[in-house]
């Protein structure tokens, strides 16, 4: 049990290292395994003291982390333990305040208070926390009250039916958009009262007012909407929907829409997959609530007194809601209590004569929507008995209609079939054929009444929309439509050069189909473009526009409409109306002269297979081929559609928001045209439509948003908060659904705006962008992984990002791999510039070495460089990494080789063990040779100087010390290798070394064998059997005493046998079994060595060597003690006691020596000193200090000696903590191997110099 217990114990400690390295992921799992051990053990005491331990530091590393609630259950879970535990009272009150629960911290912290004052101690910290809680509160509630007031101000505003009404109800629907401000109305207004008094007004803006309003405040939220449903009730509603106004029955239906959506929860039911034919399961309340909405909608379709504009969108959120797949499962109900009532509002014909009964008010979109309706029903219908059911119900309807042969019953008839022609088009063809309507449809349109041939020829046209199913129709009927084209009614004339358009068309754009007459397409598009040019009815030039969405898919008739300026005019200004159909045509002749349609193109090998059965294959026209709609989009564009299409950017419907979005990607797909388009306002356009519409359109709009953004400026294109709205849209296109172009062209957008600043990256995470790029990175195609990995380049700029590559997970050696993709050297490019960034200290540690961080800052200074250094091992850790790499630095793209080198150099400057791990390998072996190349094709100046950087920064083997010691006579001794066979990968080849100084050419060397004193060094060496002391240079005498190296030429070289191949290979090697120690006989030797011990290699002056003592002082009121540093025979106060020897020092200047300089202060009566190697006052309370002179002489540097011992500076305010700067610095100076960084107080700041301990043994003699 005790082994298990300090197993726990161990982990808690590992935890806590962890934790106060930053690495809170890391401690987590520690404190978790402790946890874990814990759990396993008898309870008792010491155990709930270690189990309140362990969860309560867990809930500290959680708040790091922003993980308030796990923080708040481990906090909880320690106070079970420990009720009394201070530590986790406060880290749940912290957690409950940053979560938002500031009445629950408010409960800790003054439970934390009275615990610590029963304690006897009080927390400064804890009561600055409660009284941050108690200030937020009360602000809150203040904001609260504040908000009341205002509501309140609004309602006594609109009841009192002043001239601020509207201003009124805009400020409470700016509030009710808000969840507070919702919540706020609803308490001020609980039964709705007010509101329903407001809502039965006869005041327009007061009811519109109010319908956005509640709106607004039932919007995501079931609570309110159900409060709405239970005291306002439907019928308030209901009478709004009947209302014969532009707005009110919109809003109104805004506001049913909003609360089927909240009651039924559909926004994240539809988020969860589910076969089609399954209905959702809802609650009973929720069931009677639908039952009831849609028993209002249906009667209000059938209600007579319902304005047209109520009706039909009574009948668009039946659409939305009725099926069973997405909706509210209302099929089944429907046709039994609701298709009859819509077959009637079909049957109605506004122009019959007015002795007819009352007629449903229409517009001209309500047959269209009943279609819609019918369309839907029969779609969602998931058996043929259902379909059967459905069928028989609406040709019982017809039946009926048809008792009656006069003329309005066959109008009627007609026009019901036309409803149903248009929707479910299995159910009209039924009935169609089974009621032999098809005479009738001929006798009517061949009549002399203009009523019966627009209601049969409309018929006509209309069903023309299935091409496919409709031929049979249209071939019956095109030798009426020409009869009726000489008509003298203008209109009927215009509805029938339709109807033999929409034939005319029916081939689409295959040009080998011979349907109808050659030419006769464009003389049918002349006729609509007479009728379009000079008819100054509005309907009649509608009817046009409708013809030339057909005759447009036609080649011929393409070019010749576009060369047609008045036409295209006429089409410019009728873009100017409001109506959805029209507007629709205009955008399909636009989509179909640009070629911006879907073009399905048939298999090769099903093409293959239908040429040799004979089956027809479509074929495309050439004047569709590229040059020439490239021309058209010219001419449109010259002719002024860009701003055209910004306007119609703007309507509601989302059919044609989508053929824009179309016409909009087209010409971006031209590069010369994104330049007007932004100049003209096209990108700001472009996120309306990448954001709202239908799935097609919004993609279509992301992609030309992302075309634009690729070539242009994406500060100039998308300026200020623009930027960061185009970041979503375009992250959308990188779905795996989309195509491999739009997931390119999303990348490489993106890759342009991660450039641009740090907002628009982080807007880039934020939508979890990294996740979505990083998927491409592993893509089979070459190109989307080139694209991703350009784009994550930008992206690792930003500090965030890097956390990502940290982790464990495999995210580095994907970039090392990717370096080494063959033939890409794009890919390449990008990968090292992503690893280069990675690799790369983003800032340069000199800048901070002096400078006195706070806590927080020097902790996130120690994270960044922790991050490089596992970074750069990851790297390291790749088993491919050096033969990639070997391969790169080598590599003829002077880009790549520096990208490269440049990674070689980030790792070679994180410490000395990873900068080893690169020396010991082959690598170094490419960088030498690469150096000394003279071609610059081969390498460049700057590549060269990287190289020389990584030599210098680990390439120096050994100095005569380990600093210059401000002499001029040492020079560094720098360290080259190769191996025997130049690129050789086995191990066991003799490696060839040298060791040069800086006034030697290296040109001048041959091969040379040296001596190494870096540790572990793989070459046999034979020196001195007897000493076992380490190698060291003399600075006395640099060109007699320096450097244990020997060169050897041929004539000196007396191989033995097993040094037979180096002959043969010209090589000069040194004989491994050569001793270094020899009487300097070789001519060809460049220097000489000698074996000291390190301590004599610099003297030591027993004369004016004295000991530096330190005394203190304690103030008997505060109990804070100061240090005075002085010699030991330097007079002290009274009240100064002797504490201990510091160190021993020079009181005269020696060889390599440097001043210490002292400096007091008695600031408001205190009294202490400090010492530092500058001569000028210290930073803090610069004006207090006083300076006294040089008290000793000591070193900069060990040296390299044994003997001096380093000398650690520590400080302190006299009150810790304060800003006042006039208060003096207190110093505490400590002679240690290892600095102690836990001193009470005390913050460690440096080594400050070295010296020599107090008790060392001077032997030496004067010199």
């Amino acid at each position: 049990m005790s082994t298990t217990l300090d197993d726990s114990g161990v982990l808690r400690e590992q935890g806590n290292q962890a934790f106060k390295q930053g690495q809170f992921q890391e401690a987590i799992d520690r404190y978790t395994d402790a946890l874990n051990i814990l759990k396993d053990l008898q309870l008792s005491e010491t155990n709930k003291n270690d189990l309140t331990k362990c969860y309560s530091n867990r809930s500290q590393c959680y708040i790091n982390l922003g993980q308030y609630e796990d923080a708040i259950e481990d906090s909880t879970r320690a106070l079970e333990y420990t009720p009394s535990d201070q530590k986790s009272l406060y880290r749940r009150a912290n957690a409950f305040e940053r979560s938002g629960k500031l009445k629950e911290a408010i409960s800790d912290a003054q439970r934390l208070i009275s615990i610590s004052s029963k304690a006897g101690g009080t927390d400064e910290q804890t009561y600055n926390l409660l009284k941050k809680l108690r200030e937020t509160a009360q602000n809150k509630v203040s904001q609260q009250t504040q908000l009341t007031n205002q509501i309140k101000q609004m309602f006594e505003t609109i009841i009192s039916k002043s001239n601020q009404d509207e201003t009124a109800l805009n400020n409470l629907l700016v509030v009710s958009r808000d969840d507070a401000g919702a919540e706020a109305i609803l308490s001020f207004d609980p039964d709705l009262q007010h509101l329903t008094e407001f809502i039965q007004r006869n005041e327009r803006t007061t009811v519109l007012g109010v319908l956005r309003i509640l709106s607004a405040i039932v919007k995501n939220s079931y609570r309110r909407a159900e409060i709405v449903y239970n005291k306002l009730g439907l019928k308030p509603i209901a009478r709004c929907f009947a209302m014969n106004d532009a707005e009110i029955p919109t809003n109104a239906s805004i506001l049913i829409h909003n609360m089927l959506m909240s009651i039924c929860d559909l926004e994240n039911r539809r988020k969860v997959r589910k076969p089609m034919n399954v209905a959702y399961n809802f609650d009973k309340p929720v069931i009677e609530f639908i039952n009831e909405t849609f028993r209002m909608l249906l009667d209000l379709i059938d209600d007579k007194s319902c304005s047209g504009i109520g009706r039909d969108c009574c009948l668009d959120l039946i659409v939305k809601f009725v099926d069973r797949a997405n909706g509210c499962n209302w099929t089944n109900k429907f046709i039994i209590s609701g298709l009859p009532k819509v077959l009637r509002v079909a049957a109605t014909v506004p122009e019959l004569p007015e002795s007819e009964k009352k007629q449903y008010p229409l517009t001209e979109q309500t047959k269209m929507h009943l279609s819609m309706v019918l369309s839907i029903i029969y779609h969602d219908l998931c058996s043929d008995k259902e379909r059967e059911s459905y069928n028989n119900e609406c040709m019982e309807f017809v039946k009926a209609l048809r008792e009656r042969d006069d003329v309005q019953s066959r109008v009627r008839t007609i026009s019901v079939l036309s409803v149903l022609l248009q929707g479910p088009f299995d159910t009209g063809n039924a009935i169609l054929g089974s009621q032999n309507l098809v005479d009738l449809m001929i006798q009517m349109a061949g009549s002399s009444d203009e009523l019966q041939e627009r209601i049969a020829v409309e018929a006509i046209v209309l069903s023309a929309s299935k091409k496919d199913k409709a031929a049979g129709i249209l071939n019956l009927g095109a030798e009426i439509l020409k009869n009726l084209y000489q008509s003298a009614n203008e209109q009927i004339k215009v509805i029938a050069l339709v109807g033999l358009s929409k034939i005319a068309s029916s081939k689409g754009t295959d040009s080998s189909a011979n349907l109808v007459t050659e030419g006769s397409c464009q003389t049918l598009a002349l006729a609509c473009c007479k009728f379009l040019t000079t008819s100054p009815s509005f309907d009649i030039r509608r009817w046009s526009a409708d013809g030339l969405a057909y005759l447009t898919l036609d080649a011929d008739v393409k070019e010749d409409l576009v060369n047609n300026l008045s036409a295209i005019k006429s089409l410019f200004n009728l873009c100017q109306c409001e109506d959805a159909h029209v507007l629709y045509s205009i955008t399909t002749i636009f989509v179909n002269l640009t070629n911006t349609y879907d073009i399905r193109k048939p298999d090769k090998e099903m093409t293959e297979l239908a040429n040799y059965a004979k089956q027809h294959v479509p074929k495309e026209h050439p004047k569709d081929d590229t040059e020439f709609f490239e021309e058209r989009r010219r001419k449109l564009v010259d002719a002024g559609i860009i701003p055209v299409l910004i306007h119609l950017c703007k309507h509601k419907s989302a059919n044609c928001r989508e053929q824009v979005s179309r016409i909009f990607l087209g010409l971006c797909e031209n590069e010369k045209y994104r330049g007007p388009i932004v100049a003209a306002g096209g990108a700001k356009s472009l996120l309306p439509l990448a954001s709202d519409g239908t799935p097609v359109g919004q993609t279509k709009a992301a992609q030309a948003l992302a075309k634009i953004a690729i070539t242009t400026n994406p500060e100039n294109a998308f300026p200020g908060q623009r930027m960061l709205e185009v970041v979503r849209p375009i992250l959308k296109l990188l779905k795996v659904e989309n195509t491999a172009l739009e997931n390119f062209e999303a990348l490489m957008a993106l890759t342009n705006l991660a450039g641009v600043g740090e907002n628009v990256r982080k807007r880039i995470l934020k939508e979890d962008g990294f996740v979505n790029i990083e998927h491409y990175m592993y893509d089979e195609h070459k190109m989307l992984r080139r694209a991703a990995t350009e784009c994550m380049c930008n992206l690792v700029v930003q500090e965030e990002v890097v956390k990502y590559f940290t982790g464990e997970n495999d995210r580095i050696k994907l970039l090392v791999l990717l370096c080494g993709e063959e033939d890409d050297d794009s890919l390449i490019k990008a990968a090292l510039g992503t690893i280069a960034v990675l690799s790369s200290l983003q800032i340069d540690l000199d800048d901070f070495k002096d400078v006195e961080l706070q806590e927080d800052d020097r902790k996130k200074l120690n994270e960044y460089i922790e991050d490089n250094r596992i970074i750069c091992q990851k790297i390291l850790d790749v088993a491919s990494f050096i033969e990639i790499f070997k391969q790169l630095c080598a590599s003829e793209d002077l880009e790549i080789q520096f990208r490269a080198l440049y990674i070689i150099r980030n790792i070679t400057k994180v410490n000395k063990e990873l900068a080893t791990r690169i020396v010991e390998t082959d690598l170094m072996d490419i960088l030498l040779g690469i150096k000394e190349m003279k071609d610059n094709r081969l390498v460049n100046e700057k590549n060269r100087k990287i190289i020389s950087d990584i030599i210098q920064l680990y390439g120096v083997s050994f100095y005569a010390y380990k600093t210059l010691i401000n002499s001029t006579e040492l020079q560094p001794v720098v360290r080259y290798w190769n191996r025997l066979k130049p690129g050789a990968t086995d191990l066991t080849e003799t490696r060839i070394s040298y060791l040069t100084t800086d006034d030697v050419n290296v040109d001048q060397l041959e091969w040379i064998r040296t001596l190494s004193v870096s540790p572990g060094d793989p070459f046999p060496t034979n020196f001195n059997k007897t000493s076992n002391s380490p190698v060291v240079l003399d600075s006395k005498d640099i060109h007699n005493k320096t450097t244990a190296v020997f060169i050897y030429s041929s004539s000196s070289f007396k191989p033995n046998s097993s040094d037979k191949s180096l002959l043969e290979s010209k090589s000069f090697v040194v004989n491994v079994t050569q001793t270094f120690i020899n009487k300097n006989e070789d001519n060809n030797t460049s220097f000489t060595s000698t074996i000291k011990s390190v301590q004599d290699t610099f003297p030591i002056y027993k004369k004016h060597l004295v000991q530096i003592a330190q005394s203190k002082y304690t103030d008997p009121k505060t109990q804070q003690t100061r240090y005075w540093y002085h010699t030991i025979d330097t007079l002290i106060g009274a009240d100064w006691t002797f504490d201990s020897i510091l160190c021993q020092a020079y009181i005269r200047q020696k060889p390599n020596t440097i001043p210490i300089h002292a400096f007091h202060s008695n600031t408001k009566d205190i009294w202490t000193n400090t010492l530092q190697i500058e001569s000028t006052p210290l930073p803090i309370g610069n004006n207090q200090w006083k300076y006294d002179g040089i008290p000793f002489y000591a070193y900069k540097t060990s040296m390299n000696s044994t003997l001096l011992k380093p000398v650690w500076l520590y400080w302190n305010r006299i009150n810790y903590g304060t800003e006042d700067v006039s208060q003096p610095r207190r110093s505490y100076f400590l002679m240690s191997d290892i600095a102690d960084d836990n001193l009470p107080e005390w913050k460690l700041d440096r080594i400050l110099f070295y010296a020599f301990p107090p008790n060392i043994n001077v032997t030496q003699l004067d010199k």
